[in-house]
């Protein structure tokens, strides 16, 4: 038997949850930023460049796609910084709720000063974060704790796939709708080099987003190999926990971080997938 459903619900856990959605919605605007400079930006320069505009127009154009490259490298630092406060939160979250020891190397950052900015307006009228975990009570603790645990793989690792079709599909649609307009309308020398310094950004951003979010999923299949791992075993100890919790924070901190919008989408039936999940869990354990 275990009480951490209950326990997750207490206000003390919702703040912690709030301020976690707070970074993690900070780390998705400065995303956004990136995507609409990276991305929306070029294609709107490059579709100006189709109006016969003068040369020194056209310079100015390539330069502003140059500056945007730039922009969008420190945007991309920017969110980094922010999802890893993010992850910190969560690993508070997470050891406080385990009944786990906080490691001082991974998140120094004090409670006081955590429930302070959880207090903030914009963080307190955050919603819907009750039943973080599905969490049946017949688990015992250590095997309660490791189903938590595997909820964090199974929803991202479903999430990122999708995230990463949809991403390669639009750039690749975007690239080829400027390309065919340049043929189509006899593209001379000097219009073709504009185009290139355009789609810089967005050259970068695909083959960034795509090596980070292939990254994210090697991390993944990595978590789910010390998993399996895991399952195999007659006992899993509270330490052999603590170290996969340590490995899910190392992997929130690095992770691609995805849209909300994106999110909210599929998050009706990855919840519904987790229920269903933590069901059979709980049936399986019911029979030992």
């Amino acid at each position: 038997m275990n009480n951490l459903n209950e326990k997750q619900n207490n206000q003390e856990f919702i703040d912690l949850l709030k301020l976690q959605r707070y970074k993690y919605n900070e780390a998705s605007i400065t995303a956004t930023f990136n995507f609409i400079l990276s991305v929306i930006l070029p294609i709107i320069l490059s579709l100006i460049t189709l109006f016969n505009m003068p040369n020194n127009f056209i310079t100015y154009i390539n330069f502003l796609g140059v500056i945007c490259t730039f922009v969008c490298l420190w945007l991309s630092a920017k969110t980094k910084s922010i999802k890893e406060k993010a992850a910190q939160i969560q690993y508070v979250f997470d050891v406080k709720l385990f009944g786990f020891k906080q490691n001082s190397l991974i998140c120094n950052i004090p409670m006081d000063e955590l429930i302070i900015l959880s207090q903030k307006e914009k963080v307190k009228k955050l919603k819907g974060l009750n039943n973080w975990y599905s969490i049946k009570n017949n688990l015992d603790l250590k095997d309660a704790i490791f189903s938590c645990q595997q909820q964090n793989i199974r929803w991202d690792k479903k999430l990122r796939r999708n995230y990463l079709l949809f991403i390669i599909i639009i750039c690749l649609l975007f690239i080829g709708i400027i390309i065919t307009i340049g043929i189509l309308n006899n593209l001379q020398f000097n219009t073709l080099w504009s185009y290139i310094f355009l789609l810089l950004p967005i050259i970068s951003y695909c083959a960034s987003f795509i090596f980070s979010i292939v990254d994210d999923l090697k991390q993944q299949k990595d978590l789910s190999a010390i998993i399996i791992s895991y399952k195999a075993k007659n006992n899993i100890s509270m330490t052999d926990l603590y170290v996969l919790e340590e490995k899910l924070f190392y992997y929130r901190k690095s992770f691609i971080k995805i849209p909300n919008w994106f999110f909210n989408i599929f998050r009706k039936s990855m919840q519904e997938e987790a229920e269903n999940y933590s069901e059979i869990e709980s049936d399986h354990y019911s029979k030992f």
